[in-house]
This record gives C-alpha cells, sequence and structure tokens, in this order.
C-alpha cells in the first residue's frame, strides 16, 4: 500500500482502470440480457450468481456463438470477447497484485497475481504510460461491444479498432 501512496499518479491509474472496468461488465450484462431477448432480468439473475468476470464472458461468449445467425450483431461482439477477457486478466493484475518502490519515480514493481492458482508470482515493471495506455483501450472497447449490441444512439461516431 505504501509504494501506491508514494506514486498517487500510478495509483489515481491503476483506480480508474479498475472502477472504469464496472462499466465493462455493465455492459457483458446488457449484452447477455439483449442476447437472450430479457426484458432485463436474466441477466441478473444467471449472471449475478457468477462471482468470476472470466466465467461470465465465457457464458457470453457460448451464449452469442449458439446466437450467431439469429442476432446481427452476434459476430461482431463475439469478436470482442478475446480483448474483454484481456482486459479483465489486466484489471485482476493490478487488481490482486503487490506493489513495491524498488523500480524508483514513476514506475512500480508488481508482483504477480496473489490469487493466481499458478501461484508463480511474476514481477514485472509497470509504469503510468502502460496503465494509461491500458486505460485508453479499455475505453475503445467499451465503445465497441457497445456499439455492436445498439446500446449507442444513431449518429454516434464508431472507435476504431486497436
Amino acid at each position: 500500500m505504501s509504494a501506491l501512496l508514494e506514486h498517487k499518479e500510478i495509483a489515481a491509474l491503476i483506480g480508474a482502470y479498475i472502477g472504469h472496468f464496472a462499466a465493462v461488465e455493465a455492459a457483458t450484462h446488457t449484452a447477455f440480457e439483449l442476447a437472450v431477448g430479457g426484458n432485463g432480468r436474466w441477466a441478473e439473475a444467471i449472471l449475478g450468481h457468477v462471482q468470476s468476470v472470466a466465467t461470465r464472458l465465457d457464458i457470453l461468449e457460448s451464449l452469442l456463438r449458439e446466437r450467431v445467425g439469429e442476432l446481427h450483431w452476434a459476430e461482431e461482439a463475439l469478436l470482442l470477447i478475446p480483448p474483454l477477457k484481456k482486459a479483465n486478466a489486466y484489471r485482476n493484475k493490478l487488481a490482486h497484485g503487490a506493489y513495491s518502490t524498488e523500480q524508483g519515480a514513476n514506475r512500480l514493481l508488481l508482483i504477480g497475481n496473489m490469487f493466481e492458482k499458478k501461484k508463480t508470482f511474476r514481477q514485472e515493471e509497470i509504469t503510468a504510460e502502460e496503465i494509461a495506455a491500458e486505460y485508453r483501450s479499455l475505453e475503445q472497447l467499451l465503445l465497441r461491444l457497445m456499439m455492436a449490441v445498439g446500446m449507442l444512439p444513431r449518429g454516434f461516431v464508431k472507435p476504431e479498432p486497436r
């Protein structure tokens, strides 16, 4: 914790990424609801019992694969599942890692995901620039998902694919 207190810019970016990821989770619930043709209750009734975001994404992916011929947006949404899984893994790394200040100014040493099954405790340097770039990618991914499932108003400029 003290490492993050000493690196307020990095801490703020970590918080922003984790906080913004909640919007991605909400959008995946909406995509699920739209895929089942529900009235707003099915996503919570089913996905609300699944704690793991990775498992929720697996469920959504399976559902979309089954509905690909029936939903005009399913194929496009399916293309977003792998980057969504990658973004979730990055969120987990930030949220569940331990931080050290050994790397100096504007750098932190992130020590593995403390809750990984493998318990490898990989160490890697992270920077404010890296987290900011991942945040921008997350924003674009969220907009692409919202665009794919029709959650954005008509005329909204489609984000550039990355």
